[in-house]
């Protein structure tokens, strides 16, 4: 009984220090891409390339996504 406590506040401390930042810079641009398998067009990638990246983060991770959008209006 004295250790469930201890155990408790242990784990939780253990979880906060495993929690990390997790950061991405994207830059949203147009690229050429087949994205159904029917023809290729233009999409929006990110950093020139589609699909966008996949992000990894666990639970209790910081997430930060820095995005500049050279899109045009075309």
């Amino acid at each position: 009984m004295k250790w469930g406590p201890r155990l408790v506040i242990g784990t939780a401390l253990a979880l906060c220090v495993a929690a990390k930042n997790v950061v991405h810079y994207w830059d949203l641009t147009y690229a050429q891409a087949n994205p159904d398998g029917l023809f290729e067009r233009r999409v929006i990638g990110v950093n020139g390339v589609w699909p966008p990246p996949t992000i990894h983060a666990t639970l209790n991770d910081t997430l930060t996504i820095e995005v500049r959008n050279s899109l045009d209006d075309a």
